[in-house]
């Protein structure tokens, strides 16, 4: 076993963030091994599979349901098995289709929680240390329970603490981005949902007012004097109707209308 694979070895749970070459190296597959996995029936039971036989590959042991799965690891292994990747963040969810968390209030809290590293001017140091370099020291301490931290000896205890200090302001940024990107999906979707609904409904209104409008002209029991009343009748009727189906915006004046 090489140096840097020797780092996942006893590992309980995935590391929080895992490199493209550490997931290609993990959970790519043999033909053997993907048979085996596609005798599954439902899709889960294959992703599932396939995250323990990848996790028991890198780290010896057997991965619970509880830890976090990077969505690039869940992407991967959808590639492999021709599955639609869940837009999950942990096993359990997988299994329970948890929806994905990002409410402007947890967006707000994990902004509180990376303030206090910007204000301590963190993102000043160590700027030439490699990504993947910081990211190993941090998992590293992020993985290790507190009470295992007195008996790492110095100078690696130190480094360790300062690369975790240094990660903190990366990976939180990293998230809230992730956040506000879903969040601003949540939101475009529902505008587009809700706008092609008014739409729907003003192509309707319309149409009603072409076909009393044709009925009108073509009522020769009409007399030619009463047409212009019955035309104010139309567009009072059809204007009560608009107002309906106006948004609120609308009614303010803050929209065309259209």
């Amino acid at each position: 076993m090489g140096n840097w694979q020797s780092t996942f070895w006893g590992l309980k749970q995935l590391p929080r963030e895992l490199t493209a070459f550490e997931i290609e190296a993990f959970f790519t597959f043999t033909v053997a091994e993907r048979q085996m996995i596609e005798d599954r029936r439902r899709p889960t039971l294959k992703l599932g599979l396939a995250l323990q036989i990848g996790f028991l590959r890198m780290s010896g042991r057997l991965l619970d349901a509880v830890p976090m799965v990077p969505p690039a690891l869940w992407r991967h292994l959808g590639t492999q098995f021709a599955i639609a990747a869940p837009d999950l963040a942990s096993l359990r969810a997988l299994y329970r289709r948890a929806p994905a968390k990002h409410s402007p209030r947890q967006i707000e809290e994990l902004l509180e929680r990376i303030e206090t590293p910007y204000e301590l001017g963190l993102q000043c140091h160590l700027v030439d240390v490699p990504d993947d370099l910081l990211r190993r020291y941090a998992r590293r301490l992020a993985n290790r329970p507190p009470s295992a931290g007195r008996l790492i000896r110095e100078p690696v205890r130190t480094i360790e603490a300062a690369y975790f200090l240094r990660y903190c302001p990366l990976i939180g940024t990293d998230r809230v981005l992730l956040m506000v990107r879903r969040r601003m999906a949540d939101l475009r979707r529902r505008a587009t949902k809700d706008a092609n609904q008014v739409l729907i409904h003003w192509a309707d209104l319309y149409r009603e007012l072409l076909a009393s409008i044709g009925a009108l002209a073509s009522d020769t029991a009409v007399a030619y004097g009463e047409i212009r009343g019955r035309l104010r009748s139309l567009v009072a009727e059809h204007s009560s109707k608009n107002a309906v189906a106006m948004t609120p915006c609308q009614r303010h004046g803050l929209g065309n209308g259209a």
